[in-house]
């Protein structure tokens, strides 16, 4: 995750669609330009290298210009924080879905773990989660 220090980024006088423009673009590249030669045209993409994305070292080259024109740190005016997700979400009949597995404790059956569910899912279950 990141986090933005609006109050610092406010001090420094950083616009804060700066800041997010540039992590957007270091994560997510931009088309910047064509260019032509030789009578093809070319993409010109802006994206941080894959080694700096890695483990962020890319935050420590990164720049935004404030509105004198300063250049101001990028991490001095983010903050990163790993978390863990998954890489794609699931979808089942154009809704997000989840999938679960388990390994039945000695003595139970499939048929005791889904009656279980058929007892506990209607109690945790909010108005916005479906279950099949």
């Amino acid at each position: 995750a990141i986090s933005i220090n609006r109050d610092l980024a406010a001090d420094l006088n950083v616009n804060i669609q700066d800041i997010a423009d540039t992590v957007h673009v270091m994560l997510g590249g931009a088309h910047i330009t064509d260019f032509i030669e030789n009578g093809r045209s070319y993409l010109v993409l802006v994206q941080m290298r894959q080694q700096d994305l890695a483990n962020f070292r890319g935050f420590h080259k990164l720049y935004v210009r404030n509105k004198d024109g300063q250049r101001i740190p990028l991490a001095s005016l983010v903050k990163l924080t790993p978390i863990i997700g998954q890489q794609t979400l699931a979808h089942y009949n154009r809704m997000r879905a989840a999938t679960f597995s388990a390994k039945l404790a000695p003595g139970y059956t499939v048929a005791d773990a889904y009656q279980y569910l058929q007892r506990l899912l209607p109690k945790v279950a909010t108005s916005t989660v479906y279950y099949a």
